[in-house]
């Protein structure tokens, strides 16, 4: 399917403007069960003409080919104005700053809804700082999309980094 990226928050994020191509958020039409308890949960992805389209802005991953390890990012990353990891990586510290808790969850259902249960997700801790560009953040070791819940701390000594 496609990638999906949610985030979970105690607190609003302030309302905002976004430009085509760029990383944007919405109020989530479903709560996946690792954030189904935040007052707040957006739908991460691409703002499209009339619709925030998938999260795939935000998709890395490693290839092999003969001379090695190749990283690869999605073509909408590059395409964006902005870089999609720096915003959202900004938008979390916004919300830290506040006292607000801060999850990020993925899958790759495409925003669709579907069962799962909370042990489903791999879930981690990780820093500000592991939010960026060159980190398989919502992609396993292989460079696939898979079902994660990681609670962003401002802390870059957080127990488990990507």
């Amino acid at each position: 399917m496609c990638l999906s990226v949610y985030l979970g928050t105690d607190l609003p994020l302030s309302p905002r403007e976004f430009e085509l191509g760029d990383l944007a958020f919405e109020q989530a039409d479903w709560r996946p069960i690792p954030v189904r308890e935040c007052a707040q949960i957006y739908f991460l992805g691409r703002k499209g003409e009339n619709q925030i389209e998938c999260s795939c802005l935000l998709s890395e991953g490693i290839y092999w080919d003969e001379s090695g390890p190749v990283h690869e990012v999605d073509p909408l990353m590059d395409a964006a104005p902005h870089d999609p990891k720096a915003t959202l990586q900004r938008w979390c510290k916004e919300l830290l700053s506040i006292g607000s808790k801060v999850w990020l969850v993925c899958d790759d259902d495409g925003g669709v809804p579907f069962e799962a249960e909370a042990i489903d997700y791999a879930a981690s801790t990780i820093g500000l700082s592991d939010i960026h560009r060159g980190t398989l953040l919502f992609e396993d070791e292989n460079g696939q999309w898979t079902m994660k819940a990681m609670e962003v701390v401002a802390s870059d000594e957080s127990p488990q980094n990507v």
